[in-house]
């Protein structure tokens, strides 16, 4: 029965054509040839390179472009003869390109690294080959992909200009049992890679029946390993340092090591390069509160001048820290995955930084700390701590972290390693292991087109029994349509049989490869973008050690100065600055007189720890430091206040009970702080009228005397060395009434002087402060004045001096001769003077 033969609808009677023969192979173009009986010389019936589909019973059974026309003569005929080649070809004509980043842009380049996909990441030889075929129909091939199997990892081998064809044939290396082929029954052709274990089984008789003429079949036992054995080796470079390692993959895991038939190679894989940025962080502990140990050691170290000073010489009263709003401006993080880490309250922030600066691939919180803190001085400080403590303690701000003092390692730069694959040696040894035979044979058949053999496993029947299961591949059909013979070659395809075991053992080899990260593949930095690292960018300095003063606080808000003046539910409060007082400290113990002191006054009313805000009675209010004294002038520490009153105030001194007691008073002082008055708006408000600001002095109040005794100056001599004012003990005779009138002297020479009560009237009230001011104090006395003399039991002179409103002005001489007057009056009593 005769079968239809058509070109485009065409017969190929009709065009003058006759299918002379072919040959379908795997990994390798397939070839059709076409008879023309015509003039050698005549024009071609198609030009080069066009795609011709040849129909068989209108099934598509041929598909391929125009390779060659050769021409032919012989005896009386002479003709053209057209040779198709199918898709195959133009995988072999068409360079594999892969795209790489250069610059600002990514090009197409000649170069792959096979078991890596395009953008980097791991494949397998599946995923090469599909890749491969997809590039060539991208490229205009044409074809369309069928199935492909998985298969393993390809290990990963550089290539350089090398066609798609090629990439087919090395991914299909370590699968002698996977035939790559072309279903010329599809539109367009589809590529696809059978597995022999799913090929369609044909079985031939031996008999003759199916024209088998002759065969040719050996099994190749001697491609059988005992062992297939691959060593993975790779090389990371860590600072500078080449680590190595290997990776054994072996199957059957109980198999020789070495010896005859042990398939053995060593892959070498892409190593790691590790680089790691190494940075010294030196840090020390932030007090918590003014109780923290170690928070004097600290203090000193935040102020120059309290170096020196004596850790028991101070107290820290008050410490207070505040975490500064982070500016919004950071630059980008180098690493996406290393983005700065927030910080919301001061406590996440638990230590200084000293040395070294904090970046975010530490993976350390770094914030600003405001601290503002304040000390005073103990009882027993020497007067130079004292003088130093008193230049105060500005409030400051410093780079504060949550890292600890210690090396910080982080990865900079990071090319991964390439993994070892799994199941490499096992696939192998399975592919070859099962028996493989090789051969050809031949038939004669009337129509040798009727049967698809390629492509499919061959049994032979009617001989031994492992010929009718062997399940040979049939990687090639070559038939000639006029003689009705036909061969069939079976066996792994020719690019993947190895001759021997030496041969098998080449094709295990790959190029070792240079390539780059899968974040490479899309970029032209080194590094990778999503790896640990930044990308081989080192970044340093940016938070750094830092300490910064506050001095401009000071000077807009110097102690006791009123901050602002707000309405707090109709109370007027004004936010002070905190100072201190200074005074002379004249206490009875010879180590602490002449000692300076310093009090921190209290506020009456505090509304937050930070800014002590004082009630004032209204708009018009005068502010005061109150300072109360005792009866040697020295302020009473615990009563020192801030006060305000809607009056002025004036300062008393201290009254000694030489009167009645119910008269004596201690002295108090006001030192004026500031005073306000309305605004005279339509809604008035306090405003500042005179403001005294800065820490306050607090003025001797009076001179230290030394009583002696024996023949000397009465009244007043001075003892530079002591830095005191000496005199004598005077008693008041019985019977004084007002004024300096009389002096008895004793019968026995003692250390004292017997006078009168000095006073006008019995007033007890000797010396008053009349006024304070900023020219100083103006003091009152008792009224008194003139010229008084001391009289001797004789009743002579012995010694004058005048008196102005109570006050000595000045000694007239004479020199005391202290006897016995005999007979003395009682004994009165003894007053200082």
């Amino acid at each position: 029965m005769s079968v239809a033969w058509t070109i485009a609808g065409q017969s190929l009677d009709e065009l003058g054509l006759t299918l002379a023969g072919g040959t379908f192979r795997s990994g390798a173009p397939s070839v059709l040839r076409l008879r023309q009986q015509a003039a050698f010389d005549a024009a071609p019936l198609f030009a080069y390179g066009t795609s011709v589909a040849l129909v068989r019973g209108g099934a598509t059974y041929f598909q391929g472009k125009v390779a060659s026309i050769p021409r032919f003569g012989r005896g009386s005929s002479e003709g053209q003869e057209i040779q198709l080649v199918d898709a195959w070809q133009d995988l072999e004509d068409t360079i594999y390109l892969e795209p790489w980043a250069v610059g600002s842009g990514s090009y197409e380049f000649p170069m792959a690294v096979l078991g890596r996909s395009k953008t980097g990441g791991q494949i397998t030889t599946g995923q090469q080959i599909r890749e491969a075929v997809e590039f060539a129909i991208s490229a205009g091939v044409a074809l369309q992909l069928g199935s492909v199997p998985d298969g393993i990892v390809l290990t990963p081998s550089e290539v350089r200009n090398v066609s798609c064809a090629e990439v087919i044939r090395i991914s299909t290396r370590l699968h002698p049992d996977w035939l790559p082929e072309i279903d010329h029954s599809t539109t367009p052709a589809t590529f696809k890679v059978t597995p022999r274990a799913t090929m369609p089984t044909i079985a031939l008789s031996l008999d003759g029946e199916t024209g088998v003429t002759e065969f040719s079949i050996a099994r190749r036992d001697d491609l059988k390993p005992e062992a297939v054995r691959i060593i993975y080796t790779n090389a990371t470079i860590i600072d500078g340092v080449t680590y190595r390692d290997g990776i054994v993959d072996k199957h059957p895991s109980g198999g020789p090591d070495k010896g005859p038939r042990v398939l053995s190679t060593v892959i070498e894989l892409a190593g790691g390069q590790m680089q790691f940025q190494k940075a010294r962080i030196q840090t020390r502990p932030i007090p918590e509160d003014s109780d923290s140990p170690g928070i004097k050691a600290w203090v000193k170290k935040k102020y120059l001048h309290l170096r020196e000073v004596p850790e028991a010489d101070f107290e820290v009263t008050a410490f207070f820290k505040t975490l500064i709003d982070d500016p919004d401006d950071h630059p980008d993080p180098i690493n996406p995955r290393a983005e700065r880490l927030p910080v919301d309250d001061a406590d996440d922030l638990p230590r200084e930084l000293v040395r070294g600066t904090i970046e975010d691939w530490m993976r350390k919180k770094v914030g600003e700390v405001y601290i503002q803190l304040g000390i005073t001085p103990n009882a027993g400080a020497s007067l130079l701590s004292k003088s130093q403590i008193a230049k105060g303690t500005p409030a400051f701000s410093v780079v504060a972290t949550n890292a600890t003092t210690k090396i910080y390692k982080g990865v900079t730069s990071w090319v991964a390693p390439e993994s070892a694959p799994s199941g490499v040696a096992a696939s192998v040894y399975n592919a070859l292991a099962a028996y493989q035979f090789e051969g050809t044979v031949s038939l004669e058949l009337d129509d040798v087109t009727a049967t698809r053999y390629h492509a499919r496993r061959l049994n032979l029947t009617g001989g031994a029994g492992e010929w009718e299961s062997m399940g040979a591949m049939i990687h090639g059909f070559s038939f000639d349509v006029d003689s009705g013979s036909a061969t069939l070659s079976i066996g792994p395809a020719p690019h993947l049989s190895a001759e021997d075991f030496l041969e098998l053992q080449r094709l295990m080899r790959g190029r070792p490869v240079t390539w780059m990260s899968e974040a490479e593949r899309t970029s032209n930095e080194l590094g990778a973008e999503f790896d640990p690292g930044s990308k081989g960018d080192t970044v340093s300095g940016y938070d750094i050690p830092v300490t910064t003063m506050a001095p401009a606080a000071a000077a807009i808000y110097p102690p006791f100065y009123p901050r602002e003046i707000v309405d707090d539910g109709g109370t007027w409060k004004a936010t002070l600055q905190p100072g201190y007082l200074e005074y002379q400290n004249i206490g009875a113990t010879a180590l602490s007189k002449g000692v300076l002191g310093y009090i921190a006054p209290k506020i009456a009313t505090v509304s937050i720890e930070e800014e002590p805000q004082l009630s004032l009675p209204g708009l018009t209010s005068f502010v005061y430091l109150k300072v109360p004294t005792n009866e040697k002038g020295v302020p009473t520490e615990a009563d020192v206040v801030v006060e305000a009153h809607a009056t002025a105030q004036t300062s008393t001194h201290h009254r000694p009970p030489n009167g009645p007691l119910s008269l004596a008073r201690n002295g108090i002082y006001y030192f004026l702080l500031f005073e306000t008055e309305s605004d005279g708006a339509e809604t008035p408000k306090p405003a500042i009228k005179r403001a005294l600001p800065g820490n306050k002095q607090m003025p001797n109040q009076l001179i230290e005397i030394e009583q002696v005794g024996g023949e000397v100056e009465l009244f007043k001599s001075y003892v530079e060395a002591s830095d005191r004012h000496q005199i004598r003990t005077l008693k008041a005779l019985e019977g004084g009434s007002g004024g300096i009138s009389v002096l008895q002297v004793l019968e026995t020479p003692e250390d004292t002087v017997n006078f009168k009560w000095v006073g006008p009237g019995g007033s007890p009230i000797q010396i008053n402060v009349e006024a304070e001011g900023d020219e100083g104090i103006i003091v009152k006395g008792n009224g008194a004045s003139g010229l008084f003399t001391f009289l001797d039991c004789d009743n002579m002179p012995v010694v004058s001096f005048e008196v102005a409103d109570g006050l000595i002005t000045s000694p007239s001489g004479g020199e005391a001769i202290l006897g016995d007057c005999g007979g003395g009056t009682g004994d009165p009593e003894t007053t200082e003077v």
